[in-house]
């Protein structure tokens, strides 16, 4: 698989163009890019493969989950590999899912704290919570793949 430099993106997409946004949702803004089809490398615009650039949205948490989940699945493509010495071993599946799973509570408590900021400037009262954060974590305490829905 290849992988992109932000250089890279940024010639393909023509510095990411407003004129170039083909879509948006939650997690930011969807480009339109150029690629040669033999290179890879940036193509001039009509030239090459089409190709589609995602470009998070700082503020939002659509780009965070959706990287938790393709991570999830590309760990399970690795779980399945046809050759077993292909696949990870459960030491290193449990490492990347408690990664994985850190990774999640770290995004939750940034969110709460987002929330919580938010609402004190709005001097609106904050709601509570039915259950604390240590017990949250206790119920995930083990990954497991619902942890990730």
């Amino acid at each position: 698989m290849k992988s992109f430099t932000l250089a890279d993106l940024k010639a393909a997409t023509r510095n990411f163009r407003p004129d170039s946004v083909i879509g948006e949702g939650g997690f930011g803004s969807v480009f339109k890019g150029w690629i040669d089809e033999h290179t890879f490398a940036a193509a001039r615009a009509g030239s090459g493969i089409v190709i589609a650039v995602k470009r998070l949205n700082q503020e939002g948490w659509q780009g965070h989950t959706e990287w938790l989940a393709t991570k999830a699945a590309q760990l399970a493509l690795q779980c399945l590999a046809i050759e077993a010495r292909s696949r990870p071993n459960m030491d290193e599946v449990v490492t990347a899912l408690k990664q994985l799973q850190d990774s999640k509570d770290a995004s939750k408590h940034d969110r709460k704290h987002h929330q919580l900021k938010i609402r004190s400037q709005t001097n609106s009262e904050p709601k509570t919570c039915k259950s604390s954060a240590q017990e949250t974590r206790k119920a995930t305490a083990y990954p497991r793949p619902s942890a990730f829905v």
